[in-house]
């Protein structure tokens, strides 16, 4: 089997010697990245284009806030509490959260929350969205 292919039509295949879609993955492949390490201060922007795997620990109250995504990305951000715990986020204006409003992050000092974001374009105004969803206290 082939590990790396380039259709007549333009698709590529890693692990995939007839690729299904623009680019697709064999059974065996996996897509893997290194998790980014965001630098806390008062705004942590989290760019997109840097991994789709990011975390910060939270030194204080923070905003958070968002670049460079495009329709389609997935992005998990890691929020942990330092070792003071009890800080809180302001999230970017442009999350839309499941239930309608931001979760309450766990305030408990060393514990992480998973947020997950998708971004997306609404078909019907064509505007980028990010939706976003939490796994709470770990």
């Amino acid at each position: 089997q082939s590990l790396f292919s380039i259709g007549f039509n333009g698709r590529v295949g890693i692990g995939s010697s007839t690729p299904f879609a623009q680019l697709s993955l064999g059974p065996n492949a996996a897509i893997t990245t290194t998790e980014k390490s965001l630098t806390d201060g008062a705004t942590v922007t989290v760019n997109w284009t840097q991994g789709n795997q990011q975390i910060v620990t939270l030194g204080g109250n923070r905003t958070i806030n968002f670049s460079s995504y495009v329709g389609g990305q997935i992005l998990r951000l890691f929020v942990c509490q330092d070792s003071t715990g009890s800080r809180t986020v302001t999230w970017d204006s442009a999350v839309l959260w499941n239930g309608g409003s931001a979760p309450t992050l766990t305030t408990t000092a060393n514990k992480c929350d998973i947020i997950a974001f998708l971004a997306s374009v609404a078909s019907s105004t064509a505007t980028l969205k990010i939706y976003g969803a939490a796994a709470l206290n770990f």
